[in-house]
Formats: structure tokens, sequence, C-alpha cells
């Protein structure tokens, strides 16, 4: 794949054609946006570029109001790249925040030789603030760089936004995110040592740490999943809660039992792509009321995961 550019790399002067977002989760919108800007780039012999930012806009211009995220900024940039072959990655803080609409796209211009904009229907950029599509048309015809905007994405799960996914995860519907992600949810972090307490349940789990604080993670409860460890994947079973049955509540946890799987797999990266949400968090009378449930959910889990594998062609 190409490097991931900065403004410290420059490119030949009208060579470019480029998207701009966050992109979080590159679900189904984005996909359709970067193959409009593909397309308007080919009709006019133009590098396609995606632009994205190193951290939320929000972050800088309205803390409080920044959203947990759907992706880290290395499995963005990856999954980017995966669909255009260069992307640019734009560091946003306060001085790019009081940049006028004009001002950032001749910034584009000078930078990166961008002689043309596809702008996401919804799209906003510019210290103004402005949703006025004339608007940024006669500041791109100042700049020198052409602005179209593209159509809304109608395709399936339309409408589709970041945060309608989020909204999703929150509610634990993983599967209704897939649908509008286009891929699995994921989450990714290593294997650490936890109280060890699944193992004398019969379900040995691998506690998940080191997951980025910034990163949405579904709401409490039991979850089929595909763990992924060492390039093999898993079926599995996902606990994510505060155990309440066995250690009070004390601390949040997120637990893979690997079904059928047995290994030290602890310091190991894993990530966790979520397939489906099988029953809320609940405290059992005792241990051995907890052990029935997992029986239970185990069963559920491959079924929820047999029927994910057969659908979308996974072994």
């Amino acid at each position: 794949m190409n490097e991931v550019l900065t403004l410290d790399n420059h490119l030949a002067a009208g060579s470019t054609a480029v998207t701009i977002g966050m992109f979080d989760g590159v679900h189904r919108g984005h996909a359709f946006l970067i193959g409009e800007l593909k397309r308007h780039a080919a009709e006019r012999g133009l590098t396609p570029m995606v632009v994205t930012f190193d951290r939320h806009p929000l972050e800088v211009v309205r803390p409080a109001r920044t959203p947990a995220l759907l992706m880290t900024q290395a499995a963005r940039i990856a999954a980017l790249q995966a669909q255009c072959e260069q992307v640019a990655v734009l560091t946003f803080d306060q001085a790019m925040a009081q940049l006028s609409t004009l001002q950032f796209l001749e910034l584009l211009r000078d930078n990166w030789g961008v002689k043309l904009l596809v702008m996401g229907y919804n799209h906003r950029f510019g210290h103004e603030a402005v949703w006025d599509e004339d608007h940024y048309k006669q500041c791109g015809q100042q700049a020198g760089v052409e602005v179209i905007v593209a159509p809304a994405y109608d395709g399936p799960y339309a409408p589709i936004s970041s945060s309608f996914i989020r909204n999703n995860i929150t509610r634990g519907e993983v599967d209704a995110a897939r649908d509008m992600l286009g891929h699995p949810f994921v989450l990714q972090g290593r294997v650490v040592h936890g109280n060890h307490n699944g193992t004398s349940l019969g379900y040995p789990t691998a506690n998940v740490g080191d997951i980025d604080p910034a990163l949405i993670v579904p709401r409490n409860g039991a979850y089929a999943a595909v763990a992924i460890l060492n390039g093999n994947r898993y079926n599995a079973m996902v606990g994510i809660g505060y155990r309440p049955t066995l250690t009070q509540g004390v601390v949040r946890s997120i637990e893979a039992h690997l079904i059928d799987q047995n290994g030290n797999f602890y310091g190991k990266d894993i990530a966790l792509e979520m397939v489906g949400f099988i029953r809320p968090e609940i405290k059992f009378d005792d241990a051995s009321a907890l052990r029935h449930q997992l029986d239970v959910d185990r069963k559920t889990a491959i079924n929820l995961l047999t029927h994910y594998h057969d659908n979308n062609g996974n072994h």
C-alpha cells in the first residue's frame, strides 16, 4: 500500500481529487462516497485520495460532545487504504479548526495538488460551519478547486451514519451495526491475566485488556463473536460487564471463551468480530446457576456463528 500522506508531503499541482471526512467505521455510506470520488477522478484523469483526521474534530472544537469511536486510527486508515489508493491524514488542532472554507481549500490545493473535491451530501468544513452548497462551490472557484456534492447513499440499510451505528452498538445490536458497516464491528486488545474464574466453571476465558479507551464498547451482556489470534479464527462467546455473580460488580471486563479450544494466549493481540447479542448481563444465585446459563449461551452462540459463517463463507 502507498504511504499515508501528511502536510509534509507535497503532490504535483492539479493532480488529485479528494473527499474529506472522519470516516469513523468506514461504513457502507463511506464506501459509496469513495466510489463517487473514484468515478469523478477517473473522468478527469486525477488521482483519487481520501483525506481524514488524526482525531475526531469535536475533540478540539467541542470536547464534551466527542463520541466514542468505532475504530482506532490505524484500523480506519487500513480500511480506507483498502478502498482508495491514496490516503492522507490531517492533524486537527486549534489552528486547523480556525481555517475558513477558502483557506482550507487553498491548503489542500497548495500541499496536495487538489483539483477536485467530492463532498459528502451532509459534510461541512471551515470554521463558518455552514451548509450551503453554493458557499462551497464559490469558495472552490476562488481557490481553483472544483467542488461536487455527492448524492446521499440510498443502498441497503440506508440511511446510514456513524452515529446510527454507535447507537446500535450501545444497545448491543452488533448484528445491525454489521449490516450498516458492511463488515463486523471489532474490539481489539491484548490478552491479559484475569481472575481465572472461568476455568473453575469449565469456561476458561481470555481476558481482553489494552482496548483503546476512545473506542465504543457494546452494552453489558453475552455475545457470539469470532476471535482472531495469531492469524487464526475461533468461534467464541464474549462476556462484557461486571461479573456480578462472581466479583460483586467491581471492575468492567471483556472476556472471550474460545469454543472447543485450549491454549495460553497471554500477551497476544486479539480481535473480536462481534457477531450477535445473546442476552443481557444477569446476576445469578450461585456459580452453578451461572454454569448452567453458560451451557445455554454456548448453544446459542454456536447457532448464531453457524448462521454467520454460512452467510459469509467463513469457516
